[in-house]
């Protein structure tokens, strides 16, 4: 069971520096950029298209709708909006307000992504009809941890936390994000469920301190979203957007260039283990050394020593 906090707004966060609250005819193609995939990611079903079939205002609400019928080699039509050409950022509170499907097989996201070869990503909602109600907030990396024979071997880091809001689909909900170069932490509501802190890793696993850009989607089965299989009786089926806002990141942080508690915590265990070999290593070489000394030559030193006593 997952508990939520209420926290009080950070005073680190200031002026609003993205905003679309759907209130045009049209997507906005200067804040969004929606995105043609035909092989998404995840083992999805869906082909993102740039129709305005998948993607449109209505009444204030952006609708992303996923739709089944054969494009392509998929057998359902989605879409994906994305700031990557328009604006990136770099920290900052990024709130959406929205109503989210239910139906078995969907999967929705509003999340943060990273342009370079960290991959860096911070999911500030996902939720799969396949446990409904359940608000999921992930953050993971790609990072290259080595290279053999040229090729790049990843390591993946994720940390994941979820709370169940019981209705997510008949009402607006906001879901956020606080992300600074300290912490992130995840929101429902102004509520708190998810944090990682910086000082918690260590440095090497840290990889939220670039760019990333706003993405809004709405995927169909895959790996997780259709883990339990896909109503197909359901769609279609719809995401409503009232508004996606970010504010800026105001606060200052100065890199400690010193050791973080993990660190610490690793090298002490290591230091003591060190310790605990050497004491062991010193006294098997004096156990050894004492059994060199055999009865016979400790018995000719007694002897030698009283004689020379006479």
């Amino acid at each position: 069971m997952m508990i939520l906090i209420e926290t009080m707004c950070n005073q680190d966060f200031g002026a609003l520096i993205f905003s679309d609250d759907f209130s045009s005819n049209t997507v906005d193609q200067s804040k969004w950029s929606q995105i043609i995939m035909s092989e998404p990611y995840n083992n999805e079903l869906q082909y993102y298209t740039d129709s305005n079939v998948n993607a449109f205002i209505q009444d204030g609400v952006l609708h992303v709708k996923a739709i089944k019928e054969n494009i392509g080699t998929k057998a359902y039509s989605s879409a994906k909006l994305t700031t990557e050409n328009t604006k990136l950022f770099r920290y900052g509170k990024f709130e959406m307000e929205a109503k989210l499907p239910v139906g078995l097989g969907t999967w929705p996201a509003f999340w943060l992504f990273s342009p370079d070869t960290t991959y860096s990503e911070i999911d500030i909602m996902e939720a799969v009809g396949a446990v409904p109600n359940e608000i999921w907030f992930n953050v993971h990396a790609n990072m290259m941890s080595q290279n053999i024979d040229n090729q790049k071997v990843y390591k993946y880091e994720h940390h994941k936390a979820g709370v169940n809001v019981s209705d997510i689909a008949s009402s607006f909900h906001t879901y956020s994000v606080e992300w600074t170069p300290i912490f992130i932490k995840g929101f429902v509501d102004g509520l708190q469920y998810f944090e990682l802190n910086r000082e918690d890793l260590p440095a090497k696993y840290w990889h939220f301190d670039q760019e990333m850009y706003v993405i809004v989607n709405l995927a169909v089965g895959g790996d997780w979203g259709g883990m339990n299989g896909i109503c197909l009786t359901c769609f279609p089926q719809e995401m409503l957007v009232k508004s996606v806002k970010v504010y800026e990141y105001t606060g200052t942080y100065t890199v400690n260039t010193g050791l973080r508690t993990s660190d610490k915590i690793v090298i002490g265990v290591v230091v003591s283990l060190v310790l605990v070999a050497v004491i062991v290593c010193a006294w098997f070489l004096i156990k050894r050394k004492l059994r060199r000394s055999s009865p016979s030559q400790v018995q000719t030193k007694v002897v030698l020593a009283q004689s020379q006593k006479q």
